[in-house]
């Protein structure tokens, strides 16, 4: 291996799979990292390999699992790491007991791989990493690595794959905004939000190479801090049990946010959790049918778009809690 910066690898062997896709998404963003399986060549001593890849290491990921906490060596690794003072990334992999975990792991705020989607938990895990690095090696700090040093780990950890669309919103300058068709419901959100002083970025406006929708979505709504989803009765539908009941049918049907919205309100729940997303719904405005939520959000308490503008307070102060420096209140 030669003198660039990477991260090493600490996992149990019944957890390879998950690992290497993992892995495989990190190296896309131009992460490199060091792996036993990939570095340990036939009757190399492993031992002092691993440890003086360690010592050499910018930082360790640990993948948490029951079987990797159960595991003496990955222990070791980790006990190594820390007293060189190798920055240490653990990330859940699947439900683990804190009770089981070393307390190394639990004193560390870890990255929670099983709240992504499994579909698309590898590219969502390695992104978040890749993030995180980038956050920690962004700025020297005491005693840390010289400048040259420091600037090859910043663009290492900060690097995307050839095809990844630029985005330059910084947060907490810039909020992503989830939209459906209600076009002048999005103008006039965009519209205040821009007003604040804060950049409002919606999909369909970024520029950047022609690629898929989700692909571009993923990479661009995956560098977001905070999230403004926008709820308007853009779509009828009912359950087919509701609509096969005599005299139903159509009588059944209730507005709806089209699918996209609820599928990126779900994204970024699990993203960036319940606190830094912002739902603000539109009722139609006929008072029938009704606006239906899906099930699992029955409970949840959105915010209420009105013509009298509550709706702007509401936005401007969840900005200016989460550190949005606001130029005015509208």
């Amino acid at each position: 291996m030669n003198d660039a910066p990477y991260v090493f690898v600490s996992y149990a062997r019944a957890d390879t799979e998950a690992v290497r896709q993992i892995i495989e998404e990190l190296k896309l963003r131009g992460v490199r990292t060091w792996v036993d399986s990939d570095h340990l060549t036939p009757g190399e001593a492993w031992e002092p390999s691993i440890r003086d890849a360690l010592s050499k290491a910018a930082a360790i990921l640990v993948f948490i699992s029951p079987t990797s906490m159960a595991s003496q060596w990955i222990a070791a690794e980790l006990e190594h790491a820390v007293r060189r003072g190798v920055r240490v990334l653990p990330i859940l992999l699947s439900e683990t007991p804190v009770g089981e975990m070393p307390v190394r792991v639990r004193s560390i705020q870890w990255l929670d791989a099983t709240k992504f989607p499994i579909h698309d938990r590898a590219a969502l895990t390695a992104l978040e990493i890749s993030r995180v690095l980038a956050g920690w090696f962004s700025e020297p700090s005491p005693g840390s690595l010289d400048e040259v040093e420091l600037k090859e780990l910043s663009n290492a950890f900060t690097a995307q794959s050839k095809n990844t669309i630029p985005c330059d919103d910084k947060a907490p300058d810039s909020v992503f905004v989830v939209h459906g068709q209600d076009e002048k419901f999005l103008k006039e959100v965009v519209t205040f939000i821009d007003s604040l002083g804060i950049k409002a970025v919606v999909l369909k406006e970024v520029g950047g190479a022609s690629r898929s929708l989700i692909d571009k979505f993923f990479q661009i709504g995956g560098a977001a801090r905070f999230a403004i989803v926008l709820l308007s009765g853009d779509d009828l539908g009912t359950s087919k049990l509701q609509f096969d009941e005599p005299g139903a049918g159509v009588n059944a049907l209730k507005y709806r946010a089209r699918q996209n919205v609820i599928l990126e309100l779900g994204y970024f729940y699990g993203l960036l959790g319940w606190d830094n997303v912002f739902v603000l719904e539109k009722m139609p405005a006929r008072r029938f049918p009704d606006f239906e939520r899906p099930s699992d959000l029955g409970g949840v308490v959105f915010d209420r778009y009105d013509v009298g503008g509550n709706w702007k307070i509401a936005i401007a102060h969840q900005l200016e809690a989460h550190g949005f420096a606001l130029q005015s209140l509208g």
